[in-house]
């Protein structure tokens, strides 16, 4: 589609995405606990760090390839 067409979709392993949620999990939740407010936001976050990705893929100029990677590294750092 456009020039950025040629990075890796966000379900490519190389970006760690699955385990980013995995570790999460291990480190937010519990037996006793279930699911937190803070477990939730982190999947939150990675779900945004997802989408971004996808973004940047499908973007049609360098202003929203480059808008999708500063809102993806804002994610990231959130994380």
């Amino acid at each position: 589609k456009g020039e950025y067409n040629a990075i890796q979709d966000g379900s490519s392993p190389e970006y760690s995405i699955r385990p980013m949620g995995l570790m999460a999990n291990g480190f937010l939740a519990s037996e006793n606990t279930g699911t937190t407010n803070e477990l939730l936001l982190a999947r939150w976050y990675i779900n945004e760090i997802f989408l971004d990705i996808n973004d940047i893929k499908n973007a049609d100029s360098k202003s929203s390839a480059l808008a999708a990677h500063a809102a993806a590294k804002r994610a990231l750092n959130s994380y």
